[in-house]
């Protein structure tokens, strides 16, 4: 049940942003407005998944090449490089005193990729999310004297 809850939790985030973002804009411009958000949130979603999984994947693959253990064939090694996945499906088909060793080094490897994503993705988000404050703030009331209306009355 936990890894359903941020998947149905992002959801409603989503309809609140949406919301916020369709109430500023002029009836008028609702749909292009509804339409720029999708395609933003599509965009972003894409990317953010694209570089950061290319970030934690160039990680892992460094971080288990320092640190593979002693007695691993090179052919389990170079998979085991890849994925997490790719090394604990080689990790089994060694023995268990090396395959046991590689499956805990991919696993501190993905862990320590892990740590890297984050300490990545926390600065940027509290960047965006400082952008975000800035811009959506709204904007400074003008100390002007309100204007007469200048259209004729209808007995002139």
């Amino acid at each position: 049940m936990p890894s359903i809850r941020p998947t149905a939790t992002a959801g409603i985030r989503a309809w609140a942003a949406l919301a916020v973002l369709l109430k500023s804009a002029p009836p008028e411009r609702a749909g292009a407005a509804s339409a720029i958000s999708e395609t933003g949130a599509e965009l972003g979603g894409a990317l953010g998944i694209a570089v950061l999984g290319s970030v934690a994947t160039a990680v892992y693959g460094r971080h288990l090449a320092g640190h593979l253990p002693e007695g691993v064939p090179a052919g389990a090694a170079a998979a085991a490089r890849e994925t997490l996945p790719a090394a604990l499906e080689a990790a089994g088909r060694l023995p268990p005193g090396p395959g046991g060793a590689l499956a805990e080094a991919a696993r501190d490897a993905f862990a320590h990729s892990l740590h890297v994503h984050a300490i990545v993705l926390v600065p940027l988000l509290a960047a965006l999310a400082l952008l975000t404050f800035m811009l959506c703030r709204e904007p400074a009331q003008r100390d002007e004297a309100p204007t007469a209306d200048l259209a004729p009355s209808p007995a002139e």
